[in-house]
């Protein structure tokens, strides 16, 4: 905002001369501000300028001027230093004043305005001087502190060499030493003075040297800001040292530069490493390959292989060695294992051959074949015989054997792990045949083992899925033809392949130990159901279960099959709990107590799967079984005619009789036709289930009166 103008109708002398001198401070503020950045407002400017205006004119009254000491001053102090400010001022206040004081005060303004502008000069000039001062002092402020900077990171760096455990060195362009530290003198045992004799290039391993060169020269040209690698240094001794070398530029121009080089003594880790990476690749008592490295390196073979020959993997396990580590000891084991892989190594060793253990008694060996390879017969001859040679185990002398799996030659585009899986399922296969055995894998074979052990693997799943259900088939007294309870069984509507018996449900519930909980849960939902058509029918209607291996030598049976008893409300008198005669055929076995505490509970133990061997008549006798179930294999030889007298039907009439005096009931199943129906009924066998009286069905399919009634 500008300062008013005074005005009014008869003005005064002073008031238009004040008038005039604020319109000249307007004109010297206007034009003053277009030459220089002044640090006020326009209003500021123009009162601070009608001041020095004020000062000029009441100057002009004084011999000599005194007011432009003031006017100098203040123009330097407003940063009006560019000579257009100064020619601005005296162009402004030379037609000014000469306007205020008139023609006769001519040379009075014009020795102002010159005593002005010499005034001027002379500010402008200390100004200078103390910008000058002010910009030495700045100066020498920032060579001390700079001085002192690099005085304290010289001590620092120094504390640095002393102290730190990693190898330093400062070296010029050709690799040269110029400063090294003690701890780099110590990875390398070598003094200070032998270095500085030396280049980086001659203490490096000859076969790190060019790639050391290669990134020495991308730093020194500026390529790489730093180069980080592992490096081999030659110690003094001669000996390698492993090191984490990293290189960084120290000052310009690129190429002119001295490298700074900081070292990390690593050979104690690098060992270590090593020692843990053969050690987490090989087994820690044979040291042979394990089957981690082994896989790796089948997967190369695969690749590299001579399509004409291929490989051939062969899959090992040792008979019996569990009874030989058991029984002899650990040590005994340990020393048989190192045989053993000692031995495979001698067989192959003129071969391209790995030989690998896989862990406990399992070894593997894979055989990259050549024109003088043996053929599969021969090797496997040979392993045999090598290994059924007598080993001293401290003093025991022991002959083992082994069971071979081989895939021969597979094809060029089978994956590690389906070559691996196919000679597991070989072995296994041929373990199945007993000991000393040795099976080739054949690919429809293979596929069907492999199907079916997806099945017992889908098993948990389909159960809880409730694929599988308990299927109910009457069982009926021969004497009468009528049903006397049902028979349980468990039945596996599998999406895909129609539905499993239970033989077959077991079978695959015993390969992934679900065969214990699966029966409990079969043998709690047969009780449930049963009592529940007791209670609807108030009549006893007796239900069966047959037990598996597994359940029948469960040390929890007989107690989980009584609080199954007490949990349903099942009349204890109305089950009967089928043993199969496979687990009572040990010597010691849990299933023999288990069918002394059952019968103690007043539960009715079956002799399942009985046969006609002397193994049958033994237990019957050892044990309170109070009846038998024939095996369906052994029911099947009952005569389809009545007129055939073949020695199968006499030795199955002997045994009924005998049964019969023994005062122990025969069931019969799979009965089905009426032939084998009548034949049974006048063998004597007193109950019989089968396809020929009815199918089994689930529960509500079987009408209650076909419980009550008679069979027609």
């Amino acid at each position: 905002m500008t300062s008013p103008m005074p005005h009014g109708p008869a003005e005064p002398a002073s008031t238009a001369a004040a008038r005039e001198r604020l319109k000249l401070a307007r004109r010297w503020a206007h034009q003053l501000s277009e030459t220089a950045c002044v640090p006020l407002t326009y209003a500021e400017l123009e009162q601070r300028l009608a001041k020095l205006v004020d000062e000029l004119c009441d100057a002009l009254g004084h011999e000599p001027p005194t007011a432009h000491s003031e006017v100098a001053a203040h123009l330097v102090d407003l940063r009006c230093t560019d000579p257009a400010s100064l020619r601005v001022t005296i162009k402004v206040l030379g037609s000014g004043l000469l306007s205020l004081a008139g023609p006769q005060r001519s040379d009075r303004v014009i020795g102002l305005l010159s005593f002005l502008a010499a005034d001027y000069a002379e500010r402008m000039r200390l100004s200078a001087l103390d910008q000058q001062e002010t910009l030495r002092q700045a100066i020498l402020k920032a060579m001390l502190n700079a001085q002192l900077g690099l005085q304290a990171s010289e001590a620092r760096f120094d504390q640095l060499e002393r102290t730190s455990s990693s190898g330093m060195a400062i070296t010029d362009p050709q690799g040269r030493f110029l400063r090294t530290n003690r701890a780099l003198c110590t990875i390398l045992g070598d003094t200070s003075i032998q270095l500085v004799r030396s280049t980086l290039f001659d203490l490096v391993h000859p076969d790190d040297e060019r790639p050391l060169r290669a990134d020495y020269e991308a730093v020194l040209r500026g390529e790489k800001a730093r180069t980080h690698e592992w490096r081999r240094l030659v110690r003094q001794d001669t000996e390698t040292a492993w090191v984490s070398m990293t290189l960084s530029l120290l000052g310009r121009p690129a190429g002119q530069g001295h490298v700074m080089m900081v070292v990390e003594d690593s050979t104690e880790l690098h060992l270590l490493q090593g020692q843990l990476n053969r050690q987490l690749l090989h087994d820690e008592l044979t040291w042979l390959p394990n089957r981690q490295f082994f896989s790796t390196w089948l997967e190369k073979t695969l690749r590299t292989a001579d399509p004409a020959t291929g490989v051939t993997l062969y899959h090992l396990d040792l008979d019996a060695f569990s009874m030989i580590s058991c029984g002899l000891g650990r040590r005994a084991g340990d020393l048989l294992l190192k045989t053993v892989a000692q031995r495979l190594k001698d067989i192959v060793a003129k071969e391209n051959a790995m030989v690998a253990r896989f862990g406990g008694d399992e070894f593997a060996i894979l055989v990259e074949n050549s024109a003088t390879t043996p053929d599969v017969a021969g090797m496997v001859q040979q392993i045999s015989d090598r290994l059924a040679e007598p080993v001293d185990l401290d003093g025991h002398i022991v002959a083992g054997s082994v069971t071979i799996g081989v895939v021969d030659r597979p094809a060029h585009h089978i994956s590690p792990a389906d070559l691996l899986d196919s000679a597991d399922l070989t072995l296994r296969r041929a373990k199945s045949r007993g000991w000393r055995q040795w099976e080739l894998f054949d690919v429809a074979r293979g596929a069907g083992r492999r199907a079916m052990l997806g099945l017992a693997v889908a098993m948990p799943k389909a159960w809880q899925n409730g694929e599988i259900k308990v299927l109910y088939q009457p069982l009926v007294r021969l004497s009468d033809n009528q049903v006397s309870g049902v028979e349980a069984s468990l039945d596996w509507h599998h999406p895909l392949l129609s539905h499993l018996p239970h033989d077959e449900c077991m079978r695959q519930a015993d390969r992934t130990g679900l065969a214990v909980p699966l029966g409990h849960w079969l043998l709690r939902s047969a009780c449930a159901q049963v009592a529940a058509w007791q209670r609807k029918y108030d009549q006893d209607i007796l239900v069966r279960v047959s037990l598996t291996p597994s359940q029948a030598v469960d040390p929890d049976l007989a107690g989980t099959i009584r609080m199954i008893i007490r949990e349903t409300g099942l009349r204890t008198n109305c089950i009967r709990v089928g043993i199969p005669l496979e687990a009572l055929s040990a010597e010691v076995s849990q299933a023999v107590d288990n069918v002394k505490l059952l019968v103690q509970s007043a539960i009715h133990v079956e002799l399942d799967d009985a046969g006609m061997g002397s193994a049958c008549l033994l237990r019957l006798a050892e044990l309170p079984v109070q009846s038998v179930k024939i095996a369906r294999s052994v029911a099947k030889w009952a005569p389809t005619r009545p007129e055939e007298d073949l020695w199968a039907p006499r030795a199955l009439k002997n045994l009924l009789s005998i049964l019969r005096d023994a005062g122990i009931a025969v069931t019969i199943g799979g009965v089905a036709t009426t032939a084998q129906a009548d034949w049974w009924r006048a063998a004597g066998a007193d109950s019989a289930c089968g396809a020929f009286f009815a199918h089994a069905q689930l529960p509500e399919d079987i009408a209650p009166l076909f419980i009550e009634d008679a069979l027609s």
